[in-house]
């Protein structure tokens, strides 16, 4: 056994599924974006780092906590287990002027999220489940902010390393955006939870496809990725001259498809309607979950994937509302009802200290 493995803080080492479980319980989050600061508890200039482990004692805190009544899944019952803890990425936040390099994020994240005390329905330590974010794989790749010297693949390397365990591990020099795309797939109990690198562009969606095709048709899929179903132009690849990344067109070069659009700022209409045919023609597709905005929303998106919801969740660092607002930083926790083939989700805001409360819920059938 690698030693890399048997180390690694991660603690990915471990039986996804344990049997048929009537429950599956997990908790999501998105963007940490280590490397940054933010105005946290009376407090200016708080580092990633010390809202990051807040964040964690809150979510140590969950067992033994008693879900709201609100007709969703294990109402009013106490939390016992957490399954997993899900990462969608911006693990490290892009190392512009002032903002250290992806190693050195990295270093922390893995200091920090090794404090996670929770188990899993099996008594084992809660597995975290990660994928890399815009700013982790620009950081790899390059940016026109970033300067070529601050360029790091250290947080993309360890993300793949970890998820998909090679038999050789990826140094941040032999990353390569092409070959080492973070996609992985494992089923629980007839629910199929499937981790898309960045976005479900074609070469995704080609993996993803063969992926489906060997599900059960009474089974679901859950999809986890980074960013949002309609997706910008300046995450694709840039369509003008040489298709690289530099300070005129703007294009992050981070999808793999070639924007059907020119300008980084216009809508790639084209993009969003292929992912609403693809989602619409694999209807064992039910949930996507997402970060990337920085806010948490339910949602549904487009008449074609009537079918699928959508989930998107808040950041520590860069919320829409909670980097105004702290009490509104919020987590979710997710239980799913394996035999009815339920899903409520529920919005847990984390840092009212005196009493943290449960905000907005929805339950859908899958």
């Amino acid at each position: 056994m690698k030693k890399y493995l048997v180390t690694s803080i991660l603690l990915l080492f471990v039986t996804f599924g344990f049997g048929q479980q009537s429950f599956i319980q997990f908790v999501y989050v998105s963007d940490s974006h280590y490397g940054i600061e933010r105005d946290f508890r009376g407090k200016t200039s708080v580092s990633a780092s010390k809202v990051n482990r807040a964040m964690i004692d809150a979510i140590n805190s969950l067992p033994g906590m008693v879900l709201p009544r609100d007709g969703g899944v294990k109402e009013a019952e106490k939390i016992a287990w957490v399954d997993y803890v899900i990462n969608t990425g911006d693990i490290t936040n892009r190392a512009e002027k002032g903002i250290p390099r992806s190693a050195r994020s990295w270093r922390q994240f893995k200091r920090d999220w090794s404090g996670l005390k929770l188990v899993n329905i099996a008594g084992v330590p809660t597995p975290q489940l990660l994928l890399p974010g815009n700013h982790d794989i620009s950081n790899a790749i390059g940016h026109p902010s970033i300067p070529r010297h601050k360029v790091d693949a250290t947080a993309a390397a360890e993300i793949y390393n970890a998820m998909l365990r090679p038999d050789t591990l990826l140094s941040k020099r032999a990353y390569n955006r092409d070959r080492h795309l973070c996609n992985y797939a494992f089923c629980n109990s007839n629910v199929h939870f499937v981790f898309l690198d960045m976005w479900p562009d074609t070469r995704n969606r080609t993996w993803l496809k063969a992926k489906l095709q060997t599900f059960p048709k009474e089974d679901v899929c859950l999809l986890f990725v980074h960013d949002q179903p309609d997706i910008e132009a300046r995450h694709l690849i840039n369509p003008n001259g040489a298709r690289d990344i530099n300070t005129i067109d703007r294009f992050e070069n981070l999808a793999g498809d070639v924007s059907s659009v020119s300008a980084s700022g216009d809508v790639p209409v084209e993009e969003r309607r292929q992912l609403q045919e693809f989602l619409g023609a694999h209807p064992v597709i039910r949930g996507y979950f997402h970060g990337n905005e920085n806010y948490n929303e339910f949602y549904t998106w487009g008449k074609p994937v009537a079918k699928v919801s959508f989930f998107r969740v808040d950041s520590p660092m860069k919320g829409a509302a909670s980097s105004k607002n702290e009490a509104q930083l919020s987590f979710q926790f997710v239980v799913i009802d394996t035999e009815k083939k339920v899903m409520t989700v529920r919005e847990f805001f984390w840092n009212r200290l005196d009493n943290p409360v449960w905000g907005e819920t929805i339950t859908v059938r899958l």
